[in-house]
């Protein structure tokens, strides 16, 4: 039996957002495991029989998390992402890509950079759902606009308009998978000065 993620163009529902078919079971006693490669917010599911044997048979549980859960900090503000998992394109002397942490003087490129970006090396796969960004009270220099980039997925852009030092949270409105993030500025106001944290889970916290 194969299962198939399908929709319907005429039913609310179920949309149309692509198609796939996975992989089943093999005899009627195994249990088979598909994960998915980013999450999907969903109220209703539906799987759709594609190929079977000897009949249509069924046991099924749904493996994910419910809103909120998988939304907490994931440890820039508070030190658990460690020296060396934060790198950056370029950095000033006094603002290295270390200090782009949510309260403290925060990361800024050198002027002269051409590509800035600011990474995050998470070590394992983990899913993300927002990011916080914060300017700099110092120097009023924050950002406008700026794109995400995901070593297991496209990129997306998120479009803001904040005061320099007041924590602005975006969702990205679906979990996404990924080991690194990068953040690459597309605007900024003054001058460009970013204090970060990114909200999700680690892979193992994604309760069934």
């Amino acid at each position: 039996m194969s299962r198939q993620r399908s929709c319907s163009p005429g039913d609310p529902l179920y949309q149309c957002r692509g198609q796939s078919v996975f992989i089943g079971n093999h005899d009627d006693r195994g249990v088979a495991e598909t994960r998915l490669d980013r999450m999907v917010s969903a109220q209703y599911v539906r799987l759709l029989p594609h190929d079977f044997q000897h009949g249509i048979y069924l046991r099924l549980e749904i493996m994910g998390c419910t809103d909120g859960i998988c939304s907490s900090p994931l440890g820039l503000e508070d030190g658990r992402i460690h020296y060396g998992q934060l790198t950056s394109s370029t950095h000033r002397e006094n603002n290295p890509a270390d200090a782009g942490r949510l309260n403290i003087p925060g990361w800024s490129p050198l002027p002269t950079d051409p590509q800035p970006y600011f990474q995050v090396d998470f070590l394992e796969p983990t899913w993300v759902s927002g990011v916080v960004t914060q300017g700099s009270e110092r120097t009023w220099g924050y950002l406008t606009k700026y794109r995400l980039a995901f070593s297991l997925h496209g990129n997306v852009t998120l479009l803001f308009h904040v005061c320099s030092f007041v924590p602005v949270t975006r969702w990205l409105g679906q979990l996404l998978r990924a080991r690194y993030l990068r953040l690459i500025p597309v605007e900024f106001r003054h001058t460009f000065y970013l204090r970060a944290e990114i909200l999700g889970c680690r892979g193992g916290e994604v309760i069934p």
